[in-house]
């Protein structure tokens, strides 16, 4: 999930799959979704950020002009040193910060930028435009952008200027700069204006997002506040549902109340017209004693799903879809229930 840093408030699964494994995972960074598997670490280097999604290999990839990857010449892509914090990469002049400023969680990233790929950009029927809730450090929408012929256009909101700048950095670095457009401020603000443009039968507009849903009784002691998604964890998911964009595609959580997520975007006109589902582990943040007890009580009340033997839950991305009188394409919503309450 992003941070809820990027909040600014205003007055059937075809595939399940389990993403990259490691070892020993380094402790989880700022959004993520309290996954345990994801860990602080400095931005990673251009050329490296298909195997950081769980492409291409390490040093086998590197940014052209027309935003394509192609074979790096050599292994020095793999051999990159970072730069001290705050200052830049030696051969790729992208922004580094410290582990407190900008973090990164590959395992996530991976699942969010698989349902990108999937459900937005590589879709025949992919949206003309593309708003991002919370763009954090960029690395998946640049990945989905990299591996689909999407040339429509993508416009992110991020509070956090070190990730935006970060963002922005890296979308230079591949020649995205015109089509991923990472701004610094308030998404809602931004979203309304867009919302405004777009005539009542406008179809061609998408809101994407991996937002906050760590639940907890509140913020107050969480080890990462900024990743509290209200008491279930879907508050906010909800209030991306009512904004009225004619389609969203979000991660859904098995263990932040999926339930109501999928009966409020029903209340909102939505179907689900597509997803995608992936098993991930509990970790540090959603371990958290607090956090844990908090997710066995919305167990035992039904709101939380998840593997007390494995410590795994499902996480889903879904598409939805305004629907009209006249749509004849399946509604998804039971079946993509169904999976993430499997567990």
């Amino acid at each position: 999930m992003r941070v809820s840093s990027s909040v600014h408030q205003p007055a059937g699964a075809r595939h399940v799959r389990a993403p990259p494994r490691r070892a020993a995972p380094p402790p989880p960074r700022a959004g993520s979704n309290g996954n345990g598997a994801s860990g602080p670490a400095p931005s990673p280097h251009p050329a490296q950020l298909l195997s950081y999604l769980g492409g291409a290999p390490a040093a086998t990839l590197e940014p052209q002009a027309n935003g394509k990857a192609r074979p790096a010449k050599g292994d020095e892509a793999a051999a990159q040193q970072q730069a001290p914090a705050g200052g830049a990469s030696k051969t790729t002049l992208l922004p580094v910060y410290a582990p407190d400023e900008v973090f990164v969680c590959p395992e996530e990233s991976s699942c969010y930028s698989q349902a990108l790929e999937k459900l937005v950009f590589g879709r025949p029927d992919a949206p003309e435009t593309v708003v991002e809730f919370g763009a954090g450090d960029g690395a998946p929408v640049i990945s989905a952008l990299l591996k689909t012929p999407y040339d429509g256009a993508c416009t992110a909101f991020e509070l956090n200027a070190s990730a935006a700048q970060v963002a922005r950095s890296r979308a230079q670095q591949f020649g995205l700069g015109s089509r991923y457009e990472v701004r610094t401020g308030c998404f809602f603000e931004g979203a309304a204006s867009h919302l405004e443009a777009l005539s009542p039968e406008d179809d061609s507009s998408c809101l994407i997002s991996n937002p906050p849903y760590l639940p907890a009784r509140d913020p107050e002691g969480l080890l990462m506040p900024a990743l509290y998604g209200g008491r279930d964890g879907a508050e906010l998911t909800r209030q991306l549902l009512s904004l009225g964009f004619p389609r969203a595609m979000m991660l859904v959580s098995a263990y932040s109340n999926p339930v109501s997520v999928l009966r409020h975007a029903a209340k909102e006109g939505y179907g689900v017209y597509d997803f995608s589902a992936w098993p991930l582990p509990f970790g540090t943040y959603s371990s958290q004693p607090e956090v844990r007890q908090w997710i066995s009580e919305m167990k035992r009340r039904g709101e939380a799903f998840y593997s007390e033997r494995s410590g795994m839950y499902l996480i889903a991305g879904v598409l939805f879809r305004k629907r009209s009188s006249d749509d004849d394409w399946p509604d998804l919503s039971a079946d993509v229930l169904r999976v993430l309450t499997a567990l």
